[in-house]
């Protein structure tokens, strides 16, 4: 696997406002719950690629996978599903390329969030 780049923050916002009924409010109040989530997971997934835990690892990189898919957040999704992928060959020197390009994201996503 290549090395990942940093790529832009990419949501699905016709899913979002599907899932929220056109809710902006709702939709903002999904988004900065998700955000607290994956700050609260980051640390975490670092201990696990550190550790070398092949089942924690995937089993956080699917949740965070599903969780960040659900609200059309498919970059970090996608890097998700490239984490569980890695951790089910044991590849950690990729997932830690890869924790880093999860962690950009999620700065991104904090950076379009107010306050």
């Amino acid at each position: 696997m290549s090395e990942p780049n940093f790529q832009p923050l990419t949501i699905d916002r016709e899913r979002l406002h599907q899932i929220c009924d056109g809710d902006g409010e709702f939709e903002l109040e999904l988004l900065q719950m998700l955000a607290a989530d994956v700050t609260a997971q980051l640390p975490l997934l670092l201990e696990a690629i550190e550790n070398q835990s092949v089942n924690e690892l995937k089993n956080l990189a699917h949740y965070l996978k599903g969780a960040t898919a659900n609200l059309g957040i498919n970059s970090m999704s996608s890097i998700a599903l490239q984490l569980e992928e890695v951790a089910m060959n044991n590849d950690f020197g990729t997932a830690r390329m890869l924790f880093g390009a999860f962690q950009d994201q999620q700065t991104k996503l904090l950076a379009t969030l107010p306050g």
